[in-house]
């Protein structure tokens, strides 16, 4: 049969770095696909990317957004 294909080897959670992989497993379920759609704020939406600070979003996903379904991330992919 041969040595394994490398390309098909089993990569760990953690080590996946690739945005649209990410964001397709952990996001798009409540933020729609494009960021556009779902039960949770739309992520492009230009209002919201205003009034939103590069710094609020990194600490949303690193911790969640208590007392909503918002899950922290930042002990998942540290």
């Amino acid at each position: 049969c041969g040595a394994p294909d490398p390309n098909h080897r089993h990569v760990l959670p953690q080590d996946v770095t690739d945005f649209s992989k990410l964001f397709a497993t952990h996001c798009a379920g409540c933020h729609g696909q494009d960021g556009t759609q779902g039960p949770a704020p739309p992520l492009n939406e230009p209002l919201f990317l205003a009034l939103t600070s590069d710094e609020q979003l990194k600490d949303v996903i690193d911790s969640g957004r208590h007392g909503t379904l918002m899950p922290a991330f930042g002990d998942r992919h540290g």
